[in-house]
């Protein structure tokens, strides 16, 4: 089933699914380097039936670039953790840190969230993304354009309010400000 912007949207900025949930903030499940991190995500199975929100948080690093090659196996692992979710109350957002998202290119975090939304289209459990911050949000702008292709479904979330009052101007009831 592919999801459409009915699944996920933004309220009062709040996180709302179809299902009859919302949130406005989420825990963080760091990923490090290896995919034993992965099961992390794995043991949230054990309470599925508690509405939950979850932030898999891991270096944008690990996906890769098209350019140096993307770590197909990790996106592979990461998608079928995530799928064990599409029936449960169990929700996601995906975390790619970025550090110093400043001298990251807006192509370049375009392209690895892009590669990323990619692999894990189908799980019905990912409501969307965290932006990075980025001066004049040129970089999440491009990371939202490059996904609203193909992905219109996601919902963002950013951790400023001004970063929200910028974006939520282009994308109106899709982006949600991280209560602190």
């Amino acid at each position: 089933m592919k999801l459409t912007e009915n699944d996920y949207f933004i309220k009062d900025n709040a996180l709302c699914t179809a299902k009859g949930s919302q949130f406005n903030t989420f825990s963080t499940i760091q990923l490090t380097n290896t995919q034993s991190d992965l099961a992390q995500i794995k043991a949230l199975q054990t309470a599925a039936d508690t509405a939950r929100l979850f932030a898999v948080a891991f270096n944008f690093v690990l996906i890769g670039t098209e350019e140096a090659g993307f770590d197909e196996a990790f996106l592979a692992a990461l998608r079928e953790e995530l799928k064990a979710f599409d029936e449960t109350l169990t929700n996601f957002v995906i975390l790619p840190t970025v550090e110093n998202a400043n001298n990251a290119a807006p192509e370049l975090l375009a392209e690895v969230f892009y590669h990323c939304a990619r692999r894990i289209k189908d799980c019905k459990a990912v409501a969307g993304f965290v932006l990075p911050q980025t001066d004049n949000c040129t970089g999440e702008t491009a990371v939202i354009e490059a996904l609203k292709k193909k992905h219109p479904e996601y919902v963002y979330f950013v951790d400023e309010k001004a970063q929200f009052d910028k974006l939520n101007q282009l994308y109106p009831n899709r982006i949600a400000v991280k209560a602190q």
